[in-house]
């Protein structure tokens, strides 16, 4: 699948989505609930793959509020990344096929392209759609 059609989506608190998104080419954006926003933006411009080029802060405030998620384990997948796990069915990233949006896997995606392991397109083998 060609990068240019797959999309994200970052959980936020309202209170960040202007700062977050003033520079990115946003699909859409909705209130999810009250306090956040759910923005859909293009793989190449997601918060994480910003975090791996130095923009640690907004990943931070699009996390704040998120206690699944935080710098260090962003960290330890970043240092453990092994994309052969990838091609053997262990961490594909989901994808729904009908949009290209990424379910599940944006942190892997971010990495893949962060290292040029991929440039212009995610390799099917890859994938798992939904």
């Amino acid at each position: 699948m060609e990068l240019k059609d797959i999309t994200t989506r970052h959980h936020v608190p309202t209170e960040y989505t202007s700062e977050l998104f003033k520079n990115k080419a946003v699909i859409r954006s909705e209130q999810e609930v009250k306090g956040f926003d759910m923005v859909y933006i293009p793989i190449k411009e997601s918060i994480h793959l910003d975090f791996l080029n130095g923009n640690i802060a907004a990943y931070e405030k699009m996390i704040e509020k998120d206690q699944e998620k935080s710098i260090e384990s962003f960290k330890d997948l970043i240092k453990n990344f092994d994309s052969r796990m990838l091609k053997l069915n262990e961490h594909k990233i989901t994808i729904q096929r009908s949009t290209g949006l990424v379910i599940d896997g944006n942190h892997r995606i971010a990495i893949l392209i962060w290292l040029r392991l991929i440039e212009e397109e995610l390799p099917e083998k890859f994938i798992k759609y939904v």
